[in-house]
């Protein structure tokens, strides 16, 4: 009974020293006992607009994996020579792009492809580092056929691809949104104008035109842009958005597109140098052919934007 005992006593320390020695393996797993540390960049959308590439300017929108390490993204580019209505007739290509983000560093690589013209393909990276808003804006590089462009940031690139840069200011407001969308909520719609004048002639809808003005407002997350065709505006000029062939506003948000479909807009002052807009119950409603957008806004205010030849 003696040997027994002695036996059993043996048998449950060396049980216990077993146990140890799992658990100490199991913390050091963990890192001495601590949870395993939570990407700041898992399962996030992600934006950078506004970036010239050339003659060309591209919007990016970057997906990352909520667990793993895959990303994924789509570059809109646009042909900025025609001007900014990229809702419409100047999309020249929109690829998707695949690769990976390291989930602890945000170190990001994508590559894609696409075709224009038809037949011309061309070969783009994207290179960079995810954001971690609002402590810093992250930043990202594209190589399109072999040449580099940037460095760019997430979110708006205006001002760092030598645009119009600041002086804009807008004092608009949302009211009665239904709009699916994150950005366009009732209240302040914040975000720096920029506009720009393109004398070149052209002919949409069977009318030649010797030019127009753009206007482009872009909080983070969404981006509202508007034409007028011809280059013939004068101070208290008024647009009707229902009527007028010379108009086209539009907002775009994720893959949602919104267009203004009522209301008017009057030039309260237009310079060589700036321009000022007055907006009376705009409303807006889903572009159509926008699969996934419903409901609708209304905006008023006013902005004034510096204006750069374009």
């Amino acid at each position: 009974m003696l040997y027994s005992r002695r036996y059993l006593s043996i048998y449950i320390v060396l049980y216990l020293i077993v146990l140890l020695m799992l658990s100490s393996l199991l913390n050091g797993c963990g890192g001495n006992g601590s949870a395993p540390a939570v990407s700041k960049y898992a399962g996030k959308t992600l934006n950078a607009t506004k970036m010239s590439i050339n003659t060309l300017k591209a919007d990016l929108q970057v997906n990352t994996s909520s667990g793993g390490s895959i990303a994924s993204g789509t570059l809109t580019i646009t042909d900025s020579s025609r001007g900014v209505s990229r809702r419409t007739r100047l999309v020249i290509a929109a690829p998707n792009c695949n690769g990976t983000y390291d989930p602890m560093t945000g170190a990001l690589s994508l590559t894609g492809t696409y075709e224009y013209p038809a037949g011309t393909a061309h070969i783009f990276t994207i290179i960079g580092t995810l954001p971690v808003p609002p402590s810093n804006t992250g930043s990202l590089t594209i190589t399109l056929d072999g040449t580099a462009y940037g460095p760019y940031v997430f979110g708006d690139n205006t001002s760092s691809n030598g645009g119009n840069g600041g002086g804009g200011q807008s004092n608009l407001t949302i009211s009665n949104s239904t709009a699916n969308t994150i950005v366009v909520k009732n209240g302040a719609f914040t975000g720096t104008p920029t506009a720009g004048k393109i004398v070149s002639s052209f002919n949409l809808g069977g009318v030649q035109y010797d030019g127009q003005y753009t206007v482009d407002i872009a909080p983070t997350g969404g981006d509202m842009a508007m034409d007028i065709f011809g280059l013939s505006i004068s101070a208290g000029q008024t647009f009707d958005f229902a009527t007028s062939p010379r108009t086209n506003l539009s907002y775009l948000e994720s893959g949602k597109a919104f267009t203004a479909n009522g209301g008017t807009f009057t030039v309260t002052a237009i310079s060589s140098s700036s321009i000022t807009i007055n907006y009376t119950n705009v409303h807006f409603i889903p572009s159509a052919g926008s699969v996934g957008s419903t409901g609708g806004f209304t905006l008023n205010g006013t902005l004034t934007s510096p204006v750069t030849l374009q």
